[in-house]
C-alpha cells in the first residue's frame, strides 16, 4: 500500500527543490530564504517531517542515497542539520 504522507512529501519536495537538489532546498531552511521558500512551503514542509525514531533510521541510509525515495533523500539530508534533534 502506498504511504500517502509519503507521495505528498515527494510531491512538495519535487516542487521547491533547487538546481543542487536537496543541498539547496536544506541551505534554504538554514538560512530562511524568503526568496526560495514561502511561509506555506515551511509549513507543509514541517508537517510532512519524519518522527524522530525515523529520522534515525534515515540517517543510518546515508550511504544508500541514490536507492532511496525522493522523500527518503531530503530526510537523509535533513538529518544533517544541526537544529534537528533524534532524541
Amino acid at each position: 500500500m502506498i504511504d500517502v504522507d509519503m507521495l505528498l512529501a515527494a510531491i512538495l519536495l519535487g516542487s521547491i527543490r533547487g538546481s543542487e537538489g536537496y543541498k539547496d532546498l536544506k541551505r534554504w531552511i538554514v538560512e530562511v530564504d524568503d526568496d526560495h521558500l514561502e511561509v506555506a512551503q515551511l509549513e507543509q514542509l514541517i508537517r510532512y517531517m519524519p518522527e524522530p525514531e525515523q529520522i534515525s533510521q534515515l540517517a543510518a541510509l546515508k550511504d544508500d542515497y541514490e536507492m532511496l525515495s525522493e522523500a527518503e533523500q531530503f530526510g537523509v539530508i535533513v538529518c544533517s542539520m544541526c537544529c534537528l534533534s533524534t532524541s
